[in-house]
């Protein structure tokens, strides 16, 4: 069984994990529920989750973190996570969880962005007319039977039922929500009230990216790449990316760049990389304007320009990216 220590910091619950590898089902599902049970001994509205010592893992229990974020949502509680692995910060990444939760280096940088933070909205408390809305999906209107499964997924009007929630998404996406879809991609990937299951998860997501979700598309691309649930294809992720990109997803524009310049599923080509590291580092993405600035030192895909690289090294250590940081002080002592 997997155990966690628990303080107070700062009027701040902290929960500090204590496994290093966080790998089997059950004992994630366990944890998951004792941490859930942990959301009503917040008093003050802040939740600091320290993985510092978590190595590794699954989607299962990464599946876990993001049920404790609903209900944190739910009761007006702010998530954050600190000091998580080199391996555990790719898996969020790439499971794009960075997206939802707050995810800072260390204790003090946690702490100082719960005095710097908004109170997060609560969705509890941001009410629909429940009624019309089951009456609507009830009817067949996939647009309210979304609505009514992120109605119960928040708790909003209704109490919280991840049961109901995933009838209702079912519903939806069945009739081709691509919303809907997506969201059902994404619970039987991390396993969010299920087994986790990538073949399920794949089918939803393949069903959105073929509509055109930008998020679905990305995905795919990463699910090509890496050989998950689907043979291992670089030209297949190299297609993926390309179609979220060009509709401006950021993460595909910096996975595509990285496919140009590495030449994995099309031919290398510096140039097209440094286009879409510019695009992507255009809309604030770090690993972006990191690997942009590197190519603006070094000359590659682009002609050499200190300034510039110094420039874009600054943007991304800005936002916490610690190679730019390093690449920075190295620069700055020659």
């Amino acid at each position: 069984m997997y155990t966690f220590d628990s303080s107070i910091t700062e009027d701040v619950l902290v929960i500090r994990l204590s496994d290093p590898e966080l790998i089997e089902d059950n004992a994630n599902r366990n944890l998951g529920a004792a941490l859930l049970e942990q959301v009503d001994q917040v008093k003050n509205g802040k939740f600091l989750l320290d993985c510092a010592v978590v190595n590794f893992m699954t989607s299962s229990m990464v599946g876990q973190v993001v049920m404790l974020q609903k209900r944190c949502q739910a009761k007006n509680i702010a998530l954050k996570l600190c000091r998580l692995s080199p391996a555990v910060h790719d898996i969020f990444e790439t499971l794009r969880i960075n997206t939802l939760i707050e995810i800072h280096a260390d204790h003090v940088a946690a702490l100082d962005a719960f005095g710097k933070s908004a109170s997060p909205t609560n969705i509890a408390d941001e009410s629909v007319d429940i009624n019309s809305l089951q009456e609507a999906a009830n009817n067949g209107d996939r647009n309210a039977q979304f609505e009514l499964g992120q109605a119960f997924e928040a708790g909003r009007s209704v109490d919280q039922d991840f049961d109901q929630a995933l009838i209702w998404y079912n519903k939806a996406g069945s009739q081709g929500h691509t919303e809907s879809q997506y969201v059902l991609g994404m619970w039987h990937a991390f396993g969010i009230h299920l087994q986790p299951n990538y073949d399920e998860a794949l089918r939803w997501y393949s069903k959105a990216a073929e509509q055109g979700h930008a998020g679905a598309q990305f995905i795919m691309g990463m699910s090509h790449s890496f050989g998950l649930a689907v043979p291992q294809d670089h030209g297949m992720a190299f297609q993926w990316y390309r179609r979220a990109a060009e509709i401006g997803d950021a993460d595909a524009q910096r996975q595509l760049a990285v496919s140009y310049f590495e030449g994995n599923g099309v031919s290398q080509d510096s140039t097209q990389a440094v286009k879409w590291f510019i695009k992507a580092s255009q809309q604030g993405l770090a690993d972006a304007q990191f690997a942009l600035g590197s190519c603006y030192l070094h000359g590659e895909g682009i002609e050499k320009d200190r300034e510039q690289a110094i420039d874009w090294y600054r943007a991304a250590a800005q936002q916490g990216h610690q190679d730019a940081q390093v690449t920075l002080d190295r620069i700055d002592s020659h």
